[in-house]
């Protein structure tokens, strides 16, 4: 879907709240690329909620934590383990990713 940058669909308003998550910390996310997948991903989650507890498997991998991080703070779920064998330099780095 070609959208221009500066718009937001209701949807990404709904699921990704501005001020929740700033892009500039997920470094390795091509968010223009990416960014109708991640939504998705967010739906696919809240069709599952409620939930007490989730464990992310590979949450590393290219999106540096970020479905967990989404999990905790915009869905509110208590616990959020993620599993990986890989951290990236980006989590590292920055604390508030």
């Amino acid at each position: 879907m070609n959208r221009p940058k500066t718009m937001r669909s209701p949807m990404l308003n709904r699921l990704l709240p501005p001020g929740l998550i700033d892009r500039a910390d997920y470094k390795t996310i091509d968010w223009e690329k990416d960014l109708d997948t991640i939504l998705r991903k967010f739906s696919l989650i809240e069709k599952c909620l409620p939930v007490e507890s989730v464990i992310d498997f590979g949450g590393m991998w290219g999106v540096d934590g970020l479905y967990s991080r989404v999990c905790s703070e915009r869905f509110r779920i208590a616990r959020v383990t993620m599993v990986d064998k890989y951290v990236s330099e980006n989590w590292m780095r920055n604390p508030r990713v």
